[in-house]
């Protein structure tokens, strides 16, 4: 039977620094691009194409109510109303899109780790059969990002620095539950225990893919209003189109970059991995070493052949 696994090269499974798997992370999108751009194509075309269908006209009255709020310095009643109806349609704005985020963007995610996985081990994949593969998972794994959400939202709700903390500990926790098959709480406590001294990697990490997007998602939005002629300063330039193509531009760049973000992540789940159970099974075999008596020597002469006699004939047995 043939083996139909393939060498990705240049990614290798191995203890890494954050540089390699940022480089790891690069190829393997690179080598991969149509696979997890389709992945997360599949669900975030359709997601920015209703975003931008419900919401855009909500963000053109937004846009239309700033002069009014820079108008209405004198006066706290006409300052306190313009702010009232921002809120109003901020929560709106909350309104159509966290449900939708809520339940789609696991999805994508879900996919886009099973997915790339596969391709991580030289295994053959498809976009539906990782849609497909995650059907399987998809409660438990739903459940298991759910509650590191909503744990990560509590703790910025507290300060940011709980957040922050919250985050580094789970920040594993969508890998444990696609790679390891864990749902729910099994996974969050997978993430825990490989996040234990791993927490300034994860930390940098996080910070340098984020700066890394943020650049990105910041240059291709200043493009977008330059080229469509939106700009949020001068609101007589705005219109509810210019603001569906700038809404579709963001939804476009996040396609581009949710598949980088998800591989890297991928990477240093295995990196840690690699790590923790390699000192894991270095600890066992000492600890089995220790466990076992010494061997006894044998007795002087007790394990050898009787002496052989001149001409072939051994001595007498006893």
């Amino acid at each position: 039977m043939t083996d139909e696994r393939e060498q990705i090269p240049g990614v290798q499974l191995r203890p890494m620094g954050i540089g390699e798997i940022l480089d790891g992370a690069v190829r393997l999108y690179r080598q991969n691009f149509l696979l997890f751009f389709g992945v997360t194509a599949v669900v975030h075309v359709p997601l920015t194409l209703l975003m931008m269908y419900l919401t855009s006209e909500k963000q053109y009255e937004m846009v239309m109510l700033l002069p009014e709020m820079a108008q209405s310095n004198g006066s706290p009643d006409a300052a306190l109303d313009v702010l009232r109806r921002m809120i109003g349609i901020l929560g709106s704005l909350v309104l159509y899109s966290a449900p939708l985020q809520l339940v789609f963007q696991p999805m994508a995610t879900g996919a886009l780790l099973i997915a790339a996985n596969r391709r991580l081990q030289g295994q053959p994949t498809t976009i539906l059969g990782a849609y497909s593969a995650l059907w399987t998972l998809f409660w438990g794994f739903f459940v298991a990002v759910l509650l590191a959400g909503l744990a990560w939202a509590l703790g910025l709700f507290f300060c940011i620095a709980p957040g922050v903390i919250v985050a580094i500990m789970f920040a594993l926790t969508a890998e444990a539950a696609i790679v390891e098959r864990r749902g729910g709480t099994r996974a969050i406590g997978r993430a825990v225990e490989l996040a234990r001294n791993e927490w300034g990697k994860i930390f940098l990490l996080g910070l340098i893919l984020w700066v890394l997007i943020w650049v990105f998602s910041w240059g291709t939005n200043q493009l977008s209003e330059l080229i469509f002629g939106v700009d949020i300063d001068d609101p007589d330039s705005v219109t509810i189109t210019g603001i569906a193509i700038t809404t579709f531009v963001a939804g476009l760049t996040q396609i581009l970059t949710i598949p980088f973000w998800g591989v890297a992540w991928l990477m240093l789940f295995y990196d840690v991995k690699v790590r923790k159970e390699g000192y894991d099974i270095e600890v066992m075999a000492k600890a089995l070493e220790q466990a076992l008596p010494p061997a006894e020597p044998p007795a002087p002469g007790g394990d050898l052949p009787p002496p052989i006699e001149p001409g072939g004939g051994r001595g007498p047995e006893a």
